[in-house]
């Protein structure tokens, strides 16, 4: 299964999020009790809050953002 979005960054990122956490309901994943290790890279660091004008932290301040997140 491929599902891909076009769309500002954001709104992709929340709208395949979504289907994520739907799917995962919908085919019971993952399973009570089971480890799944995942290794993500490339985070960005800092999102803009449209309605605040300001840039918000997306995660742990202390982790290291890639270069191209940092405004």
């Amino acid at each position: 299964m491929l599902f891909f979005g076009a769309d500002e960054r954001e709104i992709v990122n929340h709208s395949l999020g979504a289907l994520r956490l739907k799917l995962s309901e919908r085919f019971e994943t993952p399973k009570e009790n089971e480890i799944n290790i995942t290794w993500i890279v490339d985070f960005p660091m800092f999102e803009w809050n449209k309605d605040h004008k300001r840039w918000d932290a997306l995660h742990h301040p202390f982790t290291s953002p890639s270069d191209e997140s940092i405004p």
